[in-house]
């Protein structure tokens, strides 16, 4: 009588599981008497950089990557979080025609940005966006960071003259509608944990679809205001039911869905989009 399936594939299987078991407690045992730190450090790098983390260098984390497509094909820009102006110059040298709305409320920083004023189509706007118009400080971080956030630790000097600085906070509603921009092809944010506040002050906007492309930075300085991912991408897409998200990666972008495992707080560059990325030349995974 020939042998069923179940008794000549059982065994097998039995077998082969228990070996892998043994190799796994035999591996876990060599590891533990390894020394660790350097291991870690090879592992988190390579994690890492696998996912595009902890890399804030424009060129290599796939911001570039992303602005060499869809800034081509845009009429409209919006740069929230403007610093050196680091971002708006990288987008002119894609598109010398594209219309830049940039915001920033640092008087130092703004020092930075004089060579970039003089081009017509750049509107440099030395005020913040939030959901709540008017007065605020902003406080300089470590390494140069700049929020509207207290930093746990003073600035150390070697970005900016002092460590906090009075600026003003306006509503982006309010200034589409003076300036009468109907529409925006890319917005880029990067408010170090802003965000949120920055997109609630143009919910007509994004209410209207106003906005096709929004780029934002999420990482630690998520935690100071206590938002997370989802808060974000949720509010967006309950303005607008037609945004995708998107992580940043250096040569691509990947479609992706909110879960819990996303919320690691890692700095990292996301995008939502109301159109397929993929139309205007992006690699899309997922």
């Amino acid at each position: 009588m020939a042998a069923s399936p179940s008794s000549v594939y059982g065994p097998v299987m039995f077998a082969g599981t228990s070996s892998r078991r043994v190799l796994r407690r035999v591996v876990r045992r060599l590891i533990y008497t390894m020394p660790t730190a350097p291991l870690d450090r090879v592992a988190r790098f390579y994690l890492a950089s696998r996912n595009a983390e902890y890399d804030c260098d424009m060129r290599s984390n796939g911001e570039a990557y992303v602005a060499s497509r869809i800034i081509p094909k845009s009429n409209t820009a919006v740069d929230v979080g403007g610093g050196r102006g680091a971002w708006s110059d990288l987008a002119f040298g894609y598109n010398p025609s594209v219309t830049i709305h940039c915001f920033e409320p640092s008087p130092y920083r703004c020092k930075f940005m004089e060579a970039l004023e003089i081009k017509p189509n750049f509107h440099l706007n030395r005020f913040g966006l939030s959901h709540e118009p008017g007065d605020a400080q902003l406080h300089h971080g470590v390494e140069g960071s700049f929020s509207l956030f207290a930093s746990a630790k003073p600035d150390d000097g070697r970005d900016a003259p002092s460590a906090i600085e009075s600026v003003t906070l306006q509503r982006l509603d309010d200034y589409v509608e003076e300036m009468g921009v109907s529409e925006v092809d890319f917005m880029k944010l990067d408010v170090e944990g802003y965000e949120l506040s920055v997109l609630r002050s143009a919910e007509k906007l994004l209410r209207r679809g106003g906005v096709k492309f929004i780029q934002f930075e999420y990482g630690p300085t998520f935690v100071h205001p206590g938002h997370f991912l989802k808060d974000l991408v949720g509010f967006v897409q309950g303005c607008d039911e037609n945004y995708n998200l998107y992580k940043i990666l250096p040569d691509r972008v990947r479609r992706q869905e909110l879960h819990a495992g996303l919320e690691t707080f890692a700095t990292s560059h996301w995008m939502l989009a109301r159109q397929d990325p993929g139309s205007y030349g992006l690699r899309v995974d997922g």
